[in-house]
């Protein structure tokens, strides 16, 4: 009669017995260190000073002018985006604000998020008083528009500038054109000159009328589709993601 075989246990099957073994002697120390772990984020969660975030959305129209290109091709949101975090629009921001903070300083404050295929800004401010982060987001939302609708109403004007300018040319040129009328003989080459230069100069001043026409009358850059409100709750520190990461670390 032979003798019963019995299976053998693998080597991975003692080892995790020896693990669990070894958890079991040493739950004990394994339950301190987690707490030890999770206390510790706790305290350094509650030695940091609460931030608190407004955001204000803001809705970016195109430049004034041709309107009839896709919108895509005209507005660039993530360029608008760094407007937003320039130092001229800071600078408004910080009138607005009465802040003793200088641009660069008060940028730091200052985060910008857009979103694919649309043409919204989230304009965001921290700081450690809720009521001040509402009123930096807004105030940025608010320079951002400020600076926009100067710009655009500086280039408007330059471009009337320049048409005014044509238009005075063309006047003098007109004038000059008519003493020779009035001069020459009529039927002589430069009658018939000063005929057909003043032809060109009619159509000429046609155009720039028209182009006087078209320019924009308002400037509208954007607008603010959703205001900033102060917040109830501070955006950091994160005490569950500290706790989570300290809790961990203990235990490993």
């Amino acid at each position: 009669m032979q003798p019963r075989q019995y299976p053998q246990q693998s080597g991975d099957m003692v080892d995790l017995r020896e693990y669990a073994a070894i958890l079991r002697r040493r739950s004990l120390v394994i339950a301190i260190l987690a707490l030890l772990g999770l206390g510790l984020a706790l305290g350094y969660s509650e030695l940091q000073t609460p931030i608190y975030s407004s955001t204000a959305k803001v809705l970016v129209n195109p430049p004034p002018g041709d309107t009839s290109q896709n919108l895509s091709n005209l507005i660039s949101v993530d360029t608008e985006a760094q407007v937003v975090k320039s130092a001229p629009v800071a600078g408004i921001a910080a009138g607005e604000l009465n802040s003793p903070l200088v641009p660069t300083q008060l940028l730091k404050h200052v985060s910008v998020n857009t979103t694919a295929n649309t043409f919204v800004m989230d304009i965001s401010y921290q700081d450690p008083d809720p009521l001040q982060a509402a009123r930096g987001a807004n105030a940025f939302a608010k320079a951002y528009l400020e600076y926009k609708t100067q710009q655009a109403a500086d280039l408007i004007d330059q471009q009337r500038s320049s048409i005014e300018s044509q238009i005075a040319e063309l006047n003098r040129e007109q004038t000059h054109q008519n003493r020779i009328i009035d001069t020459a003989t009529p039927g002589s080459i430069a009658y018939r000159n000063a005929q057909d230069a003043l032809s060109q100069i009619s159509v000429k001043f046609a155009v720039l009328a028209s182009s006087l026409d078209q320019l924009p009358q308002i400037v509208n850059p954007g607008q603010v589709i959703l205001p900033a409100v102060e917040p109830k709750a501070s955006s950091s520190p994160k005490v569950p993601l500290n706790a989570a990461v300290g809790l961990f670390l203990g235990l490993l």
